[in-house]
């Protein structure tokens, strides 16, 4: 089940992506009005948030804000990934102070799970103050094995340079890039261009001027 909730989480790169070939998928087998039916029908927690996240993935940010707002009044303690919907339709619909509002409620009631505190991180970074968001990125990166903390690495080497800390931004970006280098992966499928980060601070170049962190809000 928390498997099944991170693939879905709002906040990951591609989820609505993800989503959104999900449903095809599901119709092209012609199972979707059952599955929704049951889901409907179940009105269990998990249920609802598919039915959000399936808004999300449709573009329907107020119908998906909705589902995401009753999910957390009702179950305020189940699961982070519910509050973690709503602030992203929250962003979506334009309330950025309510988007950081909910991931700090989400850190609150979940303090030791790993996506509340990354995307925190990430997003507390980029739509916020970046120092404030700092603790929740080591918090993030402590939370997972060296191994598998390539993401958290890369969230808060990107912090790091938006508060200033370059030395800490480039040991980040630097191990999270080597990672995903030696397992393959090429930079442009990369999340986002944290090699041309990396080698940007290497170089002494302010790698997030006006332009480009406007295109890394608007990312995903």
């Amino acid at each position: 089940m928390t498997a099944l909730f991170a693939f879905f989480d709002p906040a990951r790169p591609g989820c609505w992506l993800r989503f959104k070939r999900g449903v095809l998928g599901c119709l092209g087998l012609g199972a979707c009005g059952v599955v929704v039916a049951a889901v409907l029908a179940s009105r269990q927690p998990m249920g609802r948030y598919m039915v959000g996240a399936t808004l999300m993935s449709m573009g329907a940010y107020r119908p998906a804000l909705a589902v995401a707002s009753s999910l957390v009044a009702d179950h305020p303690d189940v699961n982070a990934a519910f509050y973690l919907l709503r602030a992203a339709a929250l962003r979506h619909t334009g309330d950025v102070d309510g988007h950081n509002r909910v991931l700090d409620e989400a850190v609150l009631h979940f303090p030791r799970a790993f996506a509340a505190n990354d995307d925190r991180c990430l997003y507390g970074a980029l739509f916020a103050d970046a120092r404030a968001a700092l603790p929740y990125c080591d918090q993030a990166v402590a939370l997972v094995p060296p191994e598998k903390a390539a993401n958290a690495r890369a969230h808060r080497g990107l912090a790091r340079a938006l508060a200033g800390d370059t030395a800490g931004a480039i040991d980040d970006l630097d191990a999270a890039v080597g990672t995903w280098r030696s397992r393959g992966m090429t930079d442009d499928q990369f999340a986002r261009p944290y090699g041309a980060f990396l080698d940007g601070l290497r170089a002494g170049r302010d790698v997030f001027d006006a332009e480009t962190l406007a295109r890394e809000r608007a990312r995903y």
